[in-house]
C-alpha cells in the first residue's frame, strides 16, 4: 500500500483533534515526516499541492474567466461550508483557476476547468476513503486491547 502523506491543512487538523503522538498512530507517519509536511524545505517545497509558477498570465485566458466567472462560480460552488479534507467547494474553484491560470492552456478553457475541477473532487473523496481505512483499522486494534484488558 502505498504510504499516505496528508497535506498540510489535514494534518493540522488531525493534530488539533488528537494531539501528535495519535495522529503519528492514525495516519503511521513520524514526528518527522510531520514537521517535513508543516515546515518544508524549499527542495520539498514544489511538492505541495497547490503552489503554482506563474510566470506570465495569458490575457485572453484571464477574459475568458473573467467573463464566466459568475457562471463558473454559480456551477461549482455550491456549499461553502461542508469540508472535504478542510477544503470547501470554493477553496476548490480557486485553486483550479489558479491551475488553469498557470498552465496557460489554450483551447476549451471551460471545459479544462470543469475537467480539473472534477478531477480535484474525485481525488479528495478518493483520500478521504483512504484516511477513513486508516482509521477503521485502527479501530478493531485498540477494541480488541481494551477488550483484553476487561477480562
Amino acid at each position: 500500500m502505498k504510504k499516505l502523506k496528508p497535506n498540510k491543512d489535514t494534518l493540522l487538523q488531525y493534530i488539533f483533534d488528537y494531539g501528535i503522538e495519535k495522529t503519528c498512530k492514525l495516519l503511521h507517519i513520524t514526528e518527522e515526516e510531520i514537521n517535513s509536511v508543516l515546515y518544508p524545505s524549499k527542495q520539498d517545497y514544489g511538492q505541495h499541492k497547490f503552489i503554482y509558477n506563474v510566470t506570465q498570465t495569458n490575457p485572453s485566458i484571464a477574459k475568458v474567466i473573467a467573463d464566466n466567472y459568475n457562471y463558473l462560480k454559480a456551477k461549482f460552488v455550491g456549499n461553502t461550508t461542508h469540508l472535504q479534507l478542510s477544503l470547501t467547494d470554493e477553496d476548490i474553484f480557486h485553486n483550479t483557476l489558479l491551475k488553469v491560470i498557470s498552465e496557460n492552456i489554450e483551447g476549451d478553457i471551460l471545459h479544462q476547468i470543469e475537467y480539473r475541477i472534477r478531477m480535484i473532487r474525485f481525488q479528495l473523496v478518493m483520500d478521504n476513503k483512504q484516511l477513513k481505512g486508516i482509521q477503521t483499522n485502527a479501530l478493531p486494534k485498540e477494541a480488541c486491547e481494551n477488550k483484553a484488558e476487561i477480562n
